[in-house]
């Protein structure tokens, strides 16, 4: 295994710790290939096409299907899990979700009793947040429906993607390390399109995160919308999406699902985010649990990061507090694909299945940096959609200059150095975020009454004896002695 180090300094701010400068600590980073290893044993194969499978948010559903794609991703057969995971959460004490498992036992719903005890399963996973994300296997499309209904009229956030096919159901609890890669395209799109002299009045641009549409909720959306005239559609120009290692091929499904529903995409982004250690709650026994439950009320941010014991934070350093890991980085790789054809001609669509290096890059950021070829491909597709801007302005005006659009100067820059920060700032928000979640939901443990009755006695010398317990060794003595 072949070792290099580097070293930088990033200039940077985030709620914990201030402005300060952030150096990408010297570090030795492994040779691999760009997001085409991945962490299990299991083979990889290409995956069938599965028109009847179904991925599902709270907005609604829709049909999608298998997909082939260099980041790996399990075989279409058995569960859709990593060898490291289970498909079933850590065991937590059951009073966590008493009040949404209530909710749902109490509910007109109608389902069978198996049916219930799998729906109830899901839910205390969801209501637990013990972990980022797992998978329920054996679950039938029945009682998927009596979840989505529940999870809908109770407003439940949370993620879920379901293959019929296998009858797996993913449900990730998305993160602010899970949203920091599109958070970072997103920058980058918003600084690109401000510089753009376009008549903003006559066209809306939108780059968002988190949109909720009819079919998806993608983690990022760019898009096109002639506002002068309500008879044209939605131009939808970009889609990102973001998982955890478990994730990946619900990820790439949404993905397929998207190019189908979209036409008109120019750039598809996928990034993938592993952790160091993949993250649970702390188990009931242990430091954490024993220090930090027994503390009258919840910590602060700044008293709770303050427990990390360092002032620098750092990707490479996992955020431990009371001996738990509640935070940490180990690799953060990204894939983008671009669409062949003119830009305004929607007869061809993006093949997620190319290994063309003009259509489609790979490369991982973290630990090592070789982005250059996925950033070129970035670029090439913020340059397509602002060929397809300039054409919607000309729909839009005829007689429009297109010169001030066409200006070189006028570049498309995704700064590497504001993904490494908002990656930094993501570890600290995520580990607050998981120990506030956990503290509120956890039970509290309970104190005997002979503890608290200790507890509450005054520290007596050796020498001295209640007058109570006095009595009662004379009283013994006496006894004896008759």
């Amino acid at each position: 295994m072949s070792t290099t180090t580097t070293t930088t300094m990033v200039t940077a701010r985030n709620p914990f710790y201030g402005t300060y400068l952030l150096p990408d600590v010297a570090r030795q980073t492994r040779s691999k290939s760009a997001l085409g290893k991945e962490k299990t044993t299991e083979p990889k194969t290409k995956l069938r096409s599965d028109s009847d499978q179904l991925e599902h948010t709270l907005a609604g559903s829709s049909v999608v299907e298998g997909i082939q794609t260099t980041i790996s991703e399990p075989p279409p057969a058995g569960r859709l899990e990593d060898k490291n995971q289970t498909s079933t959460p850590a065991t937590r004490a059951p009073q966590q979700s008493d009040l949404l498992l209530r909710r749902f036992n109490s509910s007109n719903i109608k389902i069978s009793p198996s049916g219930r005890r799998t729906c109830m399963k899901i839910l205390q996973f969801i209501s637990d947040h013990s972990a980022e994300c797992a998978v329920f296997s054996a679950v039938k499309p029945g009682e998927y429906a009596k979840l989505i209904e529940f999870i809908d009229h109770f407003g439940v956030k949370t993620r879920l993607t379901y293959d019929q096919k296998e009858r797996s159901l993913l449900v990730e609890m998305p993160s602010a390390i899970h949203e920091a890669p599109m958070a970072a395209v997103q920058c980058a799109f918003l600084k690109f399109f401000t510089a753009l002299p376009f008549p903003k009045r006559l066209v809306n641009t939108n780059v968002l995160t988190g949109i909720t549409s009819k079919k998806s909720i993608p983690d990022l959306r760019i898009s096109l919308q002639n506002v002068a005239d309500y008879r044209f559609s939605l131009i939808v120009t970009g889609w990102g999406e973001t998982a955890f290692s478990q994730g990946v091929r619900p990820m790439y499904r949404k993905l397929r699902t998207a190019i189908k529903v979209n036409p008109s995409l120019l750039l598809v982004m996928a990034a993938v985010v592993d952790e160091t250690h993949q993250y649970h709650a702390p188990r009931p026994g242990s430091v954490a649990w024993n220090t930090l439950l027994f503390e009258p009320t919840i910590r602060s941010q700044g008293d709770f990061i303050a427990g990390v014991g360092v002032t620098r934070p750092a990707l490479d350093r996992p955020l431990v507090v009371e001996g738990h890991t509640w935070a940490s980085l180990g690799e953060v790789r990204l894939k983008a694909w671009i669409r062949p054809g003119d830009v305004d001609v929607d007869d061809h669509t993006i093949d997620m299945s190319t290994n063309d290096p003009d259509k489609v890059a790979e490369g991982i950021f973290y630990p090592t940096n070789n982005m250059d070829d996925v950033l070129a491909i970035i670029e090439r597709g913020a340059n397509m959609i602002r060929e397809r801007l300039i054409i919607l302005c000309q729909d839009i005006q005829p007689n429009i200059d297109i010169r001030p659009l066409q200006d070189p100067n006028i570049a498309f820059h995704f700064d590497l150095d504001d993904l490494h920060t908002k990656l930094v700032g993501a570890m600290g928000e995520t580990a607050y975020e998981r120990y506030e979640d956990w503290y509120t939901k956890a039970p509290r443990p309970r104190i005997t009454k002979r503890k608290r009755n200790a507890d509450a006695l005054e520290p007596v010398s050796s020498g001295t004896r209640s007058k109570k317990k006095r009595q009662r060794v004379v009283g013994a003595a006496k006894r004896k002695r008759y």
